[in-house]
């Protein structure tokens, strides 16, 4: 990765928490394919999955009013692209700890061999729940844009606010998007999860 001058690193952060877009855009000219790389190289994540990693670095970096960039900036003499590195990677193995249940499932599920209803533990229930929530998510996101996949994470996902996600969903994809917009999205996802699970055998009746 080039080593950029430090002046510009602080002027591109300082830029994003003043809502710049040209900074914003300067940061993701700069950086996005660094954090692709290092999902795809050093994680082996396929491309469509360091598109998802690539997204959660931007949710922890704008989240909590950027609170990561400002801690960064409370602490000048840090080197970004070290302190960048450990946000990447802490967003990369939280997201594949969170895919763990479905491989919990399966383990468990042969080691039981097949138990009547009823009878899971709470730990092998819990996944057999993930797993169900994991397919009705996947048949969802095969019908549906980036960006609202973006929406639906957040806000499904990670419970942010129609504004946080109206600012985050904005710059990721470098085009406004209002709070009412949001909020329409939201409601026609919901019937998109709903229409899913009916296909999947989920929810039969509802």
């Amino acid at each position: 990765m080039t080593d950029w001058p430090r002046r510009e690193t602080l002027e591109i952060l300082n830029g994003i928490l003043e809502s710049s877009e040209d900074a914003w855009q300067a940061f993701q000219n700069r950086y996005g394919n660094w954090i692709y790389g290092i999902a795809i190289h050093h994680f082996g994540r396929s491309p469509e999955d360091a598109q998802e990693d690539y997204q959660n670095v931007v949710i922890k970096l704008l989240g909590s009013d950027c609170r990561i960039i400002r801690r960064f900036l409370a602490n000048p003499e840090t080197d970004f692209h070290s302190y960048l590195l450990t946000v990447v990677r802490s967003c990369i193995i939280d997201e594949l700890r969170r895919r763990k249940p479905e491989a919990a499932y399966d383990a468990n599920r042969d080691r039981m061999n097949g138990p009547a209803p009823g009878a899971l533990p709470d730990a092998a229930e819990n996944a057999e729940n993930a797993l169900v929530v994991d397919q009705i998510v996947r048949a969802l996101y095969r019908g549906i844009s980036e960006e609202e996949k973006l929406i639906f994470r957040l806000f499904f996902f990670e419970g942010r606010t129609y504004k946080e996600i109206s600012v985050m969903v904005g710059r990721l994809f470098g085009r406004a998007i209002s709070v009412n917009t949001v909020g329409v999205k939201i409601s026609r996802l919901r019937g998109k999860l709903a229409r899913c699970a009916r296909h999947q055998g989920f929810f039969e009746g509802a």
